[in-house]
């Protein structure tokens, strides 16, 4: 299933609604703060690659996100089946995605949305991390990352810190915990504008993404020392 990325637009009322009492939530509940590096870039089209420890993450980044339109992103197709879910995800441009990976629509999709100045936030794992810990990145990810780089499309870590020990996997309700949401300057990828050319080259580019994700998280949370850079081909799909 893929739905198609348009052009910018207002942003729906029902979507400004959500946003706002998230916003309260995350203040109240989480005394979330949110830090943002001067050097971020300021519009569109640009690259956000985050952590994802909990299922509080996808919230917590609604409220940070700075932009207009608002970054667009991926998540499982079976929820775009929900009443209420599914129309808010298809109002905000989220792109549905197969869990075996096999469809590349998503990923047209993405480039779309550059292509029409919208900004593009992905889990940098394609997955939830099950351990509190940042995983392998995503071979997508980085194949996306190399393109943003022929084309001078900025990337940027994000990490929202905090989630994973409010709601791990198997909580029903989030403790409330302190929440922090980082986003980081832009990382240097000039070494890659003409391309990845190789394993090398994409297994050199994983890991310049997965420590610049890591840098902005604390040490429970960080990669385990025998962590790769680069997930194995086996799983380059993407999953909430």
């Amino acid at each position: 299933m893929t739905t198609p990325i348009l052009a910018p637009h207002k942003e729906p009322i029902l979507n400004v609604l959500l946003t706002a009492i998230l916003r309260v939530y995350m203040r109240l509940y989480h005394r979330m703060d949110v830090e943002i590096h001067p050097e971020s870039p300021k519009k569109a089209p640009y690259i956000a690659i985050t952590s994802h420890f909990s299922m509080l993450d996808p919230p917590a980044l609604m409220v940070m996100d700075p932009f207009t339109p608002k970054s667009t992103t991926v998540c499982k197709a079976s929820l775009f089946d929900l009443p209420v879910l599914g129309g808010i995800m298809r109002s905000r441009g989220i792109v549905p995605v197969s869990r075996d990976g096999r469809d590349i629509g998503p990923l047209r999709n993405l480039l779309s949305a550059l292509k029409y100045n919208r900004g593009i936030c992905l889990a940098a794992e394609g997955r939830r991390s099950r351990t509190g810990r940042l995983g392998p990145i995503n071979r997508v990810v980085v194949k996306l990352a190399a393109r943003a780089a022929r084309g001078g499309i900025p990337v940027f870590p994000v990490a929202v810190i905090g989630t994973f020990e409010s709601l791990p996997p198997g909580s029903r309700l989030p403790r409330p915990r302190k929440l922090c949401g980082v986003v980081g300057k832009p990382i240097d990828l000039q070494r890659w504008k003409t391309g990845a050319k190789g394993e090398q080259d994409i297994a050199e580019l994983a890991k310049v993404l997965q420590e610049s994700i890591a840098a902005l998280l604390p040490p429970d949370n960080r990669p385990a020392a025998d962590t790769p850079a680069l997930a194995l081909p086996a799983i380059d799909n993407f999953d909430a």
